[in-house]
C-alpha cells in the first residue's frame, strides 16, 4: 500500500480494519479483551498477522488470519487458559492450528 502523501504513513489495510471490527463485535461482551490494529508484527509475507497478549499469559502470534469467528473463539480460549500456561494447540479452532507462529512465555517482574 502506498504511503499517505499528507502523513507519510501507510494507511491501515481495509481488510484488516473490517476483520478487527467484526472481531470487536463478536467480543463486545468480553470486557477483558481489547482489539487493536498495529502496523507490523514482522510477518510481512503473511497477510494479516494477529496476536494475543497479556502480561500474565503467553503472547501468541498467528498468520495468516482466518475468520473473525475463529479469532474470537481463540481469544476466548486464551482467556480461559490458566495464567502462565500455554493455550492447548489441540483446543484451537481447526483453521487456526496451522497458523500458530509463536508463543512467548510471560515475563515476571
Amino acid at each position: 500500500m502506498p504511503k499517505d502523501p499528507e502523513t507519510g504513513k501507510k494507511p491501515n489495510n481495509p481488510e484488516a480494519e473490517a476483520l478487527a471490527a467484526r472481531v470487536t463485535e463478536l467480543l463486545k461482551y468480553q470486557p477483558d479483551i481489547e482489539v487493536r490494529l498495529t502496523k507490523c508484527l514482522s510477518l510481512c509475507s503473511k497477510p494479516i498477522a494477529w496476536a494475543l497478549d497479556n502480561p500474565e499469559r503467553h503472547a501468541t502470534t498467528f498468520a495468516p488470519a482466518t475468520t473473525a469467528e475463529d479469532m474470537a473463539a481463540t481469544a476466548k480460549l486464551y482467556l480461559s487458559t490458566p495464567l502462565g500456561e500455554k493455550m492447548p494447540k489441540k483446543d484451537l479452532p481447526k483453521e487456526v492450528k496451522p497458523t500458530l507462529i509463536s508463543r512467548i512465555p510471560p515475563f515476571k517482574a
